[in-house]
Formats: structure tokens, C-alpha cells, sequence
């Protein structure tokens, strides 16, 4: 038997509009001195490698792309 699947919704950004989204969080300059980090491999997080933003209580947390680390965010979500 199916179960049927909560609806989510999801917020995208396009590559070209990360900078203007992380300027309105009002954490750009953080952001650009490499103050942020992936969630689940502790790399700075970049422009370039940012997969996810994640808000976390009053913090505001990042996924970069790495693979194992999109796999590993997924499953602590779910």
C-alpha cells in the first residue's frame, strides 16, 4: 500500500542570486571573510560550493555540494 507524502514546500535560488539572498539575511560580510561552514563536513562555505541554507532555530546553517554530505542532510531530515 502507498502512503502518501507530506507537501513541502522548497525555496530555490539561482546561482546568480545567492550573494543578493545572503546580503538580505544580513550575513554577507561574514559570508564573504569564509566565517561559515557545511553543517556535516565543516568546510568554509562559498559562494561556489553552496547547496543548501538552512535555518536552525535563530542560526542560519549551510550544506555544501559534496555529495555525502547533500546525502547525509537528507537522511538527518527525514
Amino acid at each position: 500500500m502507498l502512503r502518501r507524502r507530506e507537501k513541502i514546500v522548497v525555496n530555490a535560488v539561482l546561482d546568480e542570486d545567492v550573494k543578493r539572498v545572503i546580503s538580505a539575511l544580513g550575513i554577507r560580510e561574514k559570508f564573504d571573510e569564509g566565517h561559515y561552514k557545511c553543517r556535516v563536513c565543516q568546510d568554509t562555505i562559498t559562494a561556489q560550493n553552496l547547496k543548501a541554507i538552512v535555518p536552525s532555530g535563530e542560526r542560519i546553517e549551510f550544506v555544501c555540494d559534496r555529495t555525502r554530505c547533500l546525502i547525509g542532510f537528507t537522511i538527518e531530515r527525514s
